[in-house]
């Protein structure tokens, strides 16, 4: 069939199905209802054959000018959709609301070619311009979707397929259309679902870092229906005010509440209205516990989802009674609190209560999770240093020279009389109240030497030697190594050991405690007043369970399993049902703890000296875990900067 016959087929075709049920019944809802706009509504003829309108640079400006921020956000999505589909031969556009073109990425070798079919940077493609497309039938119909060859209205586009995608702004309205298309393609409209799962998918991320962007100086919370899944396209986030007040929301929050966001640019509500937690509660969760997941029951639904807040950048843009109430409602036990009834933590609050205003430097030995920041900020609050900040750094989760930033900050931090934007480290931030270094056994070795120079100098030498300003330092520091075994292997300083160990304090694993059964039920009581839960009793039976775990992960698991069990739990009291799997498990719990394996830094220190080579250790950890160096760090019980600077020590690297 030659070219003009296949056209002249073309219009007839539209114009029968707009006429002829039975042949509009053959053809997609979506596209009947296009081509009837065009033929009623903008009195467009399909057999026209002039190319698409290509705008000038001077008038395309006026369109790309009010996008601003936002042409910069899309342009690196853009480019990594590029890098997936290029080779296809696919042409990237991203349109505006009017359906001009604002952003291209096509083949340089056929550009000449996409300009002659208008797919080029400053084409328009409104559907009142060119009849039904995948931009401009878009921004009629506001959804993913794709526009397939012989599905345009116009004659001349009928070689092309465009799948596109809608971009939203905060408020829910059209932002933009990102799309693909291609001059050639296989009949089948189905060889473009591929294309269309892209197009989605990288529609909603550059929606939801403009989301971001847009609020980096508001509050964000970020829900997902799943603790564990990753998807950046699934997830709900929802700017707020510091009192909570609801200030805008991605397509995935207006979907899934719908009944109160939905077409509002302006919203009445709160958080506390959809959310059976406050937004007070969360904030106070995500200043206690970054990073951790909170689960959160929805109002009018039956179902929870997974939260963590996302501060304000400009914390003074912050409102200063949201932080006051904050600290407030963050509860930290106090010593003897965290003493319990058990003998051995009586003993080290006895012995702290002894030394709480002292100059001695204390080190808290222990396992992972058994509470050794909770003890040393009751150190802290304790003593008459109490007014002033409690400074954390752990050592384990930053790379080496973000340690050294994070201590020490830039040179122009130290020069604090200077008019300058340096960052003043936590060691200046910590003069005369308390420095807390967690995991302390992986510090290293280069920077445990300059520790060493400010605690013995009681002051922080500038880089170039041209100045330095004293501190009053009172240090607490914690470990689950053996940092002696490491002294002896010459994997930390003895000098620094000796600095750090003016008393060391070794906190029992939880399944030791005495008093398990009796810190269970005070976790509970703290939980819910921390995050004003009414109070909920906990059935016998799950308290029995709870204290014949083994806790492994000790309290810090404790705290995040009460925490699941009281988001989840629907009833007025702790029933069986809203326990964790891991607990529910049978051979999980009663397993002796002398029958335990040894993790972490023991095992690896009991092996060298049995003659097994810690190096071998190492090596086979990676090789099982395929190389994914957070997977070997939890199979040996240790960070992964522990492991990649025993990697870095012992020329450990993948063979290509």
């Amino acid at each position: 069939m030659t070219g003009s016959n296949t056209g002249s087929a073309h219009v007839s075709r539209i114009y029968d199905s707009i006429s002829n049920d039975h042949a509009s019944s053959q053809l997609d809802t979506l596209v009947l209802r296009s081509w009837q706009r065009c033929v009623k509504d903008y009195d467009l003829d399909p057999a026209r054959a002039s190319r698409p309108h290509i705008l000038t640079a001077t008038r395309l400006k006026d369109y790309r000018d009010p996008l601003g921020r936002f042409l910069s956000i899309a342009r690196r999505g853009i480019m990594q959709l590029f890098k997936q589909i290029a080779d296809l031969g696919y042409v990237i556009l991203l349109t505006d609301v009017n359906g001009v073109t604002v952003d291209y990425l096509g083949h340089p070798s056929f550009e000449s070619e996409l300009k002659r079919c208008g797919l080029y940077l400053g084409s328009v493609w409104a559907e009142q311009h060119e009849g039904t497309n995948g931009v401009g039938t878009c921004i009629q119909e506001q959804k993913p979707l794709t526009i397939h060859r012989n599905e345009h209205f116009r004659s001349p586009h009928i070689t092309l397929t465009c799948t596109v995608a809608p971009i939203f702004d905060p408020f829910g309205k059209l932002l933009a259309v990102l799309d693909v298309s291609s001059m050639s393609s296989p009949p089948s409209k189905a060889s473009q679902h591929l294309a269309l799962q892209l197009v989605k998918m990288y529609a909603t991320m550059i929606e939801n870092a403009n989301f971001l962007a847009n609020f980096e100086q508001e509050w964000v919370v970020q829900l997902k229906t799943n603790e564990d899944l990753n998807d950046a396209t699934s997830e709900m986030l929802i700017a707020l005010t510091g009192d909570g007040k609801i200030l805008a929301a991605n397509t995935a929050a207006r979907k899934t509440f719908q009944d109160n966001f939905q077409n509002k640019d302006e919203f009445n509500e709160c958080f506390d209205d959809i959310s059976m937690l406050s937004f007070e509660q969360i904030v106070a969760h995500s200043s206690s516990h970054p990073g951790i997941v909170l689960p959160v029951r929805l109002v009018k639904r039956n179902n929870v989802v997974y939260a963590t807040l996302r501060a304000p950048v400009q914390k003074h843009n912050v409102l200063p009674f949201i932080q006051n109430r904050v600290r407030s409602s963050v509860i930290h036990p106090g010593l003897e609190k965290l003493g319990g009834s058990d003998p051995v933590m009586i003993d080290i609050v006895q012995r702290i209560r002894r030394i709480e205003n002292s100059d001695i430097h204390i080190l808290l030995a222990g396992e992972t999770g058994t509470g050794k920041e909770a003890l040393a900020r009751a150190i802290h609050d304790t003593s008459n240093r109490r007014n002033k900040a409690f400074v954390v750094v752990n050592c384990a989760a930053l790379p080496d020279n973000a340690i050294e930033r994070e201590l020490f900050g830039n040179d122009l931090g130290l020069k604090v009389d200077a008019n300058c934007n340096g960052k003043v480290g936590k060691i200046l931030q910590s003069d005369g109240a308390t420095l807390f270094l967690d995991e302390i056994s992986d510090m290293p070795l280069y920077l445990q030497s300059r520790l060493l120079r400010v605690i013995a100098e009681k002051e922080v030498i500038s880089l170039e030697g041209d100045g330095s300003t004293p501190v009053d330092l009172h240090i607490v520091s914690a470990t689950h190594a053996n940092i002696e075994e490491m002294v002896n292997a010459g994997e930390f300083r003895d000098d620094l050991y000796y600095r750090l160990n003016g008393v060391t304090m070794t906190l029992p694993r939880l399944r030791e405690r005495k008093d398990k059964r009796e810190l269970i039920q005070s976790v509970f009581g703290i939980e819910q007043q921390t995050n004003q839960i009414n109070t909920m009793a906990v059935d016998d039976g799950v308290l029995a369970l709870l204290t014949d775990y083994e806790w492994p992960g000790n309290i810090r698991q404790l705290r995040n399993v009460v925490r699941y069990m009281l988001a989840v739990s629907n009833s007025e009291s702790i029933q069986l049902e809203d326990l964790p799997n891991e607990i529910r498990t049978p051979h999980i719990a009663g397993i002796p703890a002398e029958s335990r394996p040894v993790t972490g830094f023991s095992r690896i220190r009991n092996e060298v000296q049995t003659d097994v080579s810690a190096k071998d250790k190492v090596l086979a950890s990676l090789q099982k875990c395929n190389w994914v160096v957070t997977d070997a760090a939890l199979d040996l019980g240790v960070s992964r900067m522990t492991v990649y600077r025993h990697m870095k020590k012992w020329g450990i690297s993948r063979e290509p």
